[in-house]
Parts: structure tokens; C-alpha cells; sequence
């Protein structure tokens, strides 16, 4: 997806994320009505949640801006990281926010301020991250899924793993890429290339919340 566009932007948190979004629109020819950016600091790429955060209140000030989504990993604790973007969000005047994510994806409309649209990896609900939602678009009854998944668990039980543990859905989907007809083919292009399924359910709600939030913005 071109990144022309200035005053609808989906910030993610990293360069997997945004090519895994970039796979879905274009298998699902979403419309290209925003650009897909991750956060920058100082001038330099920048993966951290805080960097996402730190940058929410000056977007949404700009002038002409009208759409601002934000993909982010519920990493080990949703709530905890659901309320650190609704603070943000009453701070800079989007009240009556749910105290709870929304199971759909959050997306809020005000008069005369920028929507806003939230979705936490996986699916707004569970602990974890992009990786997690890539596990539910491996196709049923995959013969390799659980060879790697018994490959990954038997590592972390003898205490081989050098990475932490809650990287363990990283590790899985890695392992299962890795044993495909070109291994190690990146998360995005796993989609396109059909490997991954860009139709299961999961993926079907993620890209309704995208065209809600950005090609058919709902009215205030």
C-alpha cells in the first residue's frame, strides 16, 4: 500500500506488523484510504509502545487529521495496556471510553475530533502479541502446527530457550515458517502467497474493524 496518504494513518508497532497488514488489505482489496506507519523517534524507526503512546496526543491535534488507529500488542497484560491507551485518549479529550477492550476493536467517534480505533493483538481479548494472531490464520488441520508447537514446548521444558518465555508464540510461528516450501518466509508474505490464511475468521474481523475505522468511518 502506497504511503501517500497523511490524515488517516494506522500507527504499528513494528515493520512484521505492517507488512501483515499491508498482506491482509491487499488480499482483501480494502480500499487504500490510509497510510500504515511505525512510530519514529528523533528521526529513527522506533518499535516501543511508550514511542506509540508518547506520539498519540500530536496526531491528534493535527491540523485535518481525521482518523487515527493504533495496532498494539496486549503483550502479557491486556488491561494493563488497554489503560495506558485510554488515559492517553482522556487526556487528550475522548471520554467515556469502555473499561474494557472491545472484543470487536475499539473504534470511537467524537464531533469535531479525529475518530480513534484501537486493536490489541491477538484479538482484544487475550495476553499476546501480532505472532498470536498470525497462529489462527494457519490453515485446519495443519499437518506441521503441532510438530512445531511440541518442538518449541519440548525446548522451554529442558530450559534451552535463550528468549523469554512470553516470546513463545514468536518462537512457534517462526519454527512453523521455517519448515514451509521457501522457509523462513516473512509473516506478510506468508499471507499473500497463500501459506497463511487470509480468510480465517480472526483476519475477517481485524479487516471489518479496518474498513469501519477507514473507508466507511462511522458517524459521530
Amino acid at each position: 500500500m502506497p504511503q501517500r496518504v497523511t490524515n488517516q494513518e494506522l500507527l504499528v508497532e513494528g515493520n512484521n506488523d505492517k507488512h501483515v497488514v499491508w498482506a491482509l488489505c491487499v488480499k482483501h482489496e480494502v480500499e487504500e484510504t490510509f497510510s500504515v506507519k511505525v512510530p519514529t523517534e528523533a528521526g529513527r524507526r522506533a518499535d516501543g509502545f511508550q514511542t506509540m503512546l508518547q506520539g498519540i496526543p500530536l496526531r491528534l491535534q493535527q491540523s485535518g487529521f481525521q482518523t487515527l488507529g493504533l495496532v498494539i500488542d496486549a503483550d502479557v497484560n491486556i488491561q494493563n495496556r488497554w489503560q495506558a491507551i485510554r488515559n492517553r485518549l482522556i487526556d487528550s479529550g475522548y471520554d467515556n471510553l469502555p473499561e474494557q477492550p472491545i472484543p470487536g476493536g475499539l473504534i470511537c467517534t467524537y464531533p469535531n475530533k479525529p475518530n480513534v480505533g484501537v486493536w490489541l493483538m491477538p484479538d482484544n481479548q487475550a495476553n499476546g502479541m501480532l505472532e498470536d494472531f498470525i497462529g489462527h490464520l494457519i490453515p485446519e488441520n495443519d499437518a506441521i502446527s503441532p510438530i512445531a508447537r511440541q518442538y518449541v514446548e519440548t525446548i522451554e521444558n529442558q530450559g534451552l530457550n535463550s528468549y523469554p518465555i512470553n516470546y513463545h508464540s514468536k518462537a512457534f510461528i517462526h519454527s512453523w515458517l521455517a519448515c514451509q516450501e521457501q522457509p523462513g518466509t516473512p509473516m506478510g508474505n506468508a499471507i499473500t502467497s497463500n501459506i497463511l490464511l487470509h480468510n480465517a475468521p480472526l483476519a475477517n474481523a481485524f479487516v471489518t474493524w479496518l474498513n469501519q475505522l477507514f473507508v466507511v468511518p462511522l458517524e459521530a
